[in-house]
């Protein structure tokens, strides 16, 4: 993955991945963990739209 995504250390019971700046997952929103991939496809689309770091 580009220099772009960044994993911080956040709230308890929290996994947060942001892209750009942009929280593209969060599991203290969602309440579960990403599915296999699910961070990957998404922020692969925001390349391929054109949205890099």
């Amino acid at each position: 993955m580009p220099g772009g995504v960044t994993l911080v250390p956040g709230r308890s019971s929290s996994f947060e991945v942001s892209y750009n700046g942009e929280l593209v997952f969060s599991k203290f929103a969602s309440e579960r963990f990403p599915e296999e991939n699910e961070v990957e496809e998404i922020i692969g689309g925001k390349l391929e739209r054109g949205e890099e770091a």
